[in-house]
């Protein structure tokens, strides 16, 4: 995360559902732009940029004074985040732009893919597959459809 609060969601907003971000912060400008994803802007769906005095400019090199930046030259960080902008303003999370994780031996995984295949099994209810570049395999996190046992 390079912001401490990017979005908001405010109190008393009759929200029930999990992906809301909220509305971008008033020190935050978002945009969303083109993603390389199957979705186009004309559905208001893209990888969410944000920029503003909350959000990093990079990472502290190994030098003093040293910078990393993670933000290209008008300052909008990428987030990796594919959301969909609401017809109210708001911003709702859909997923992470690449779910693809390189394993200690070189394999790559691509998360979504497994999580879809396990949840085709009728006693899976949802699936959440985990990955570090330091470990051989992921690791699924599965809620399991109890009406079916």
């Amino acid at each position: 995360e390079t912001s401490c609060a990017g979005t908001v969601n405010f109190c008393g907003q009759d929200y029930n559902d999990a992906s809301q971000l909220g509305f971008m912060n008033y020190l935050t400008e978002g945009q969303i732009v083109q993603s390389q994803s199957e979705f186009n802007l004309s559905d208001g769906v893209g990888e969410l940029q944000i920029r503003g005095i909350c959000v990093a400019k990079g990472y502290v090199g190994k030098q003093w004074g040293d910078i990393i930046g993670f933000t290209d030259e008008n300052g909008w960080y990428s987030t990796g985040d594919l959301v969909r902008l609401n017809e109210d303003g708001s911003i709702s999370y859909i997923r992470k732009i690449s779910s693809v994780q390189k394993l200690q031996n070189g394999e790559f995984v691509d998360l979504e893919r497994v999580e879809e295949a396990l949840e085709r099994d009728l006693l899976i209810q949802t699936a959440f597959l985990y990955a570090q570049a330091n470990q051989i395999a992921p690791i699924a996190i599965i809620n399991v459809n109890s009406a079916l046992l």
